[in-house]
């Protein structure tokens, strides 16, 4: 038996033993047993451990787990995931940070009300924009009484609007105190940094146009690298290798790989361990050759439609345009998935909205539904309607030059008189 196998065996057996105190035992005493556990193993260090659902709002262990819980006299900390729902990866890292530091600290999704008046320290984080507002509302409640640290992509773009509303900064782009925090974490970053840089994204904006490589990043099922075919291949190599290494499975490259450099040996490095879907954008009618050249003259032609899964920018061009980059994807053999743009310091209120072109909020919804619930599979664009008060709002686009054929396994309409080709 190698030393590994030993400690993985130890690994398993001290977890087995913590979660079956933890089911039984309250929050004093569990954070005892795992100091006791890990003292008695003395030579096996656990990087983590995962708890159960009911557990994880009690207690929630820091990447390296330390045997020394915070005194009596530790500053009170929370951190308020203001984007609730939503998996908030730098809201954990900073708890787990802020454990690391001594502190007292909670997690909280969404806005805790009148429990967090007891904290010295509030850490706000907002992943979108629209959110911003009820990070206002809590920073506007504690600044008086507790120091308040706010951060995230949604108030990137927010930075003025939040000095005006509540008189704080915030701190803009990654937080070097925690972005590399060690951890078990559904999701993770190998490498931060995009070199495209595209006006509708904040990613470049956040991390930087020059790409650089997390050596010692924990692999976890979520991979949220910004451009990952942008890499060097002996990066990406690692990546893969690490992930190997780890026994971890990677079941979502989330924000995908760039048409432009994705080529057959990108899809031949990442198809062993890619077992979710291959994620890749056609935002603009400019990168219809990459993404032809990737969808169809790659080995990823070969992968079945709903393994393709292509972000498809709607609101940046002309209605008929974004239809005819939804067909498209049908037609090279993916499946679209539309996203309406909106601007970066957006607070959520659609009558602000100065949507382009023929465009209306409304219409980005209608459409985003026909395309994301698969209602193509079912009828035409043209057909549909979403509102019986109202008529089609995409009526117009059936009288269209640009009308593309479905592919052979797509649902198709029983009766048309629309001119069709097939690109």
């Amino acid at each position: 038996m190698t030393a590994g196998q030993r400690d993985a065996m130890c690994f398993n057996a001290i977890q087995n033993a913590v979660l079956a105190e933890c089911m039984s035992r309250q929050h004093d005493f569990l954070l005892k047993s795992c100091e006791t556990s890990v003292n008695a193993t003395r030579q096996v260090r656990l990087p983590w451990l995962i708890w159960p659902a009911n557990i994880e709002s009690l207690v929630r262990p820091c990447g390296a787990l330390s045997t020394e819980r915070p005194g009596p006299m530790s500053k009170r900390a929370i951190v308020i995931n203001v984007s609730a729902s939503h998996y908030n990866l730098g809201a954990r890292k900073c708890q787990d940070w802020l454990l690391s530091q001594g502190y007292d600290s909670r997690y909280a999704d969404g806005d805790p009300g009148l429990w967090e008046l007891d904290d010295e320290l509030v850490c706000l984080s907002c992943i979108f924009s629209w959110h911003a507002p009820i990070a206002r509302e809590i920073a506007l409640r504690m600044k008086d009484r507790a120091e308040v640290w706010a951060g995230g992509p949604g108030l990137f773009a927010l930075a003025n609007w939040w000095r005006k509303e509540t008189g704080l900064d915030v701190v803009r782009g990654l937080d070097a105190r925690f972005d590399r925090q060690r951890g078990h974490y559904r999701m993770c970053f190998a490498s931060r940094g995009c070199p495209v840089a595209c006006s509708f994204c904040v990613a470049h904006l956040i991390e930087g146009r020059e790409q650089t490589l997390d050596e010692g990043f924990v692999p976890a099922p979520i991979l949220c690298d910004n451009n990952l075919s942008a890499l060097p291949e002996d990066a990406q190599q690692y990546i893969i290798d690490r992930y190997l290494a780890f026994g971890v499975p990677l079941l979502d490259a989330n924000s995908g790989f760039e048409p432009r450099t994705f080529d057959e040996g990108t899809y031949q490095r990442w198809k062993p361990i890619l077992r979710g879907v291959w994620r890749f954008a056609l935002d603009e009618t400019r990168e219809l050759p990459d993404v032809e050249r990737m969808m169809l003259h790659t080995s990823l032609s070969d992968e079945s439609p709903r393994r393709k899964q292509v972000y498809c920018l709607i609101g940046n061009e002309p209605i008929e345009a974004c239809y005819e980059r939804a067909c498209k994807i049908l037609a090279y053999g993916g499946e679209p998935f539309c996203q309406f743009v909106l601007p970066l310091n957006w607070l959520g209120d659609p009558t602000t909205l100065r949507p382009r072109f023929d465009w209306t909020f409304q219409a980005g919804k209608d459409f985003m539904r026909f395309f994301n619930r698969h209602l193509w599979r079912s009828f035409p664009i043209w057909d549909y309607r979403p509102r019986k008060t109202e008529p089609p709002p995409f009526a117009f686009l059936g009288s269209s030059k640009l009308i593309i054929a479905l592919p052979p396994w797509a649902a198709r309409p029983t009766v048309t008189d629309h001119q069709e080709f097939t690109p």
